[in-house]
């Protein structure tokens, strides 16, 4: 049994690392077509453990951003759910939306 559960544990580990590179692709992808600057540059800036409402309220107009406050005081609405689906087409794991940051890092590093 022990075998078992460590090739499900490699199993695990090879998975979350095929996801992230995904993941990561995609933040890419988004970064090079779609991103401006502005957007980019609010990305980037996010710290590592930034949650999802923290990449939604950082590609929210300015004035939404002020409205709510710190991103940990925003509440999730129905706008923040529409902008879920245009960017994902899902609701993303933590591990998606860092893999997704990693990404677009990378190329406003390059930039």
């Amino acid at each position: 049994m022990n075998n078992d559960l460590e090739r499900i544990r490699q199993s695990r580990r090879d998975y979350i690392a095929r996801q992230r590179t995904v993941d990561a692709a995609f933040g890419r992808r988004w970064a090079l077509d779609l991103a401006g600057y502005d957007e980019l540059k609010a990305v980037a800036e996010l710290e590592d453990d930034a949650t999802l409402v923290d990449l939604l309220l950082a590609l929210a107009p300015a004035g939404e951003r002020a409205l709510h406050g710190t991103p940990l005081q925003a509440p999730p609405t129905s706008v923040h759910a529409e902008r879920v689906h245009t960017l994902f087409g899902c609701v993303p794991s933590q591990e998606a939306v860092r893999g997704f940051l990693m990404g677009a890092r990378e190329v406003f590093h390059a930039v």
